[in-house]
């Protein structure tokens, strides 16, 4: 008999683990976020639980677009082409895209005639808030990056992107590592607990005795590679990048809330190990992001905004400065890491 207090995906978890036993947090979290029928990315705006960057200001797709001239100014000279695919993976609102397009077309209109627009979105909800948002441009979407065509140069941009994959968590307990899960009973509701594991632990590099590491962010970028194998390739990912212990965590309403509870109706994410994932790319550079937005421009950008701002808004513009500069807040707890190959 169905649990009154459960909601349909709750359901559909309890009755999967009361049959199949206990589940990884990997495919919890698949469950929880993808769901085709329940799931958070299927159903919800994800907005109403979080802000990223693009939406506390338009500055900061302006930064990101004086990269790109400066990414495709050295890729052109490098390789001779005279295009390429700019392609953004989990654009949210659409935001980031609509600022970079704009500054572009303002700053450098000559890359933004050699930019063909790809945007990499599974979200039914969130592609046609994109489509809005760009409907006076011209993008391709689609929901692997496989389908993006691979015949000219590409640069990549993701914003708050791989914190969303699925993650594995091991936890050592007695001196030997176990897979941590998520069992349901109707007396307990759902709970973690450990279960031996037959994955290979060798390469843990932890002095904690909690390790996290994500075979879908491993995956996907390896079809990354592959698929842009013969052509130049550039990425800038930009996210949370902490690492070590439990970073598993769930947001509801700007607020964080038990991973447990809400299931579907929550945002989950864990920090990304940019070192664990760059030691399996070629050319990487990791930095934190106040030092990227500050090599890009964005402090004189402020600057100059300051200079003829009224009070009010040159309180607004400090109080962005800060959240996106300072280390007590975005400034060095996210991280941003590029990559490159062909060029």
């Amino acid at each position: 008999m169905p649990n009154a207090s459960l909601s349909p995906l709750e359901e559909k978890l309890a009755a999967h683990i009361q049959k199949n036993g206990a589940i990884t947090v990997a495919d919890f979290m698949t469950t929880a976020l993808y769901d085709p029928v329940y799931g958070y990315y299927t159903t919800k705006n994800p907005f109403t639980d979080f802000t990223t960057a693009p939406e506390i200001t338009p500055l900061f797709g302006e930064v990101i677009a004086v990269w790109i001239v400066t990414t495709w100014q050295h890729m052109s000279q490098q390789t001779g082409h005279n295009a390429f695919n700019l392609i953004e993976c989990g654009p949210g609102r659409g935001t980031l895209m609509y600022d970079v397009l704009r500054t572009l077309k303002k700053i450098a209109p000559d890359v933004h005639r050699a930019a063909t627009v790809h945007m990499l979105e599974t979200s039914p909800t969130l592609t046609s808030t994109q489509e809005e948002t760009l409907q006076d441009h011209t993008v391709t979407w689609h929901k692997n990056i496989t389908e993006v065509p691979n015949e000219r140069p590409v640069i990549l941009i993701a914003n708050e992107f791989l914190d969303a994959f699925p993650i594995e968590q091991y936890a050592k307990i007695n001196n030997k590592w176990q897979e941590r899960c998520v069992n349901y009973t109707p007396e307990k509701n759902f709970y973690f607990t450990e279960q031996k594991t037959n994955v290979s632990t060798q390469n843990f590099s932890t002095n904690n005795d909690f390790y996290e590491t994500s075979t879908a962010q491993d995956a996907w970028l390896d079809s990354l590679q592959n698929h842009f194998a013969n052509v130049p390739l550039q990425t800038l990912f930009i996210d949370y990048a902490i690492a070590g212990g439990d970073t598993l965590q769930a947001l509801k309403n700007h607020e964080f809330t038990p991973v447990l509870q809400n299931i579907g109706k929550a945002d989950l994410t864990a920090h990304v190990n940019f070192e664990r994932l760059a030691q399996n790319l070629p050319n990487t550079q990791i930095t934190d992001m106040s030092a990227f937005l500050t090599q890009y421009g964005l402090p004189l950008r402020l600057n100059g905004l300051i200079e003829n701002a009224s009070p009010e808004l040159k309180e607004e513009l400090m109080r962005v400065a800060e959240r996106l500069l300072s280390p007590e807040q975005m400034g060095t707890l996210f991280k941003c890491l590029t990559h490159h190959n062909n060029f």
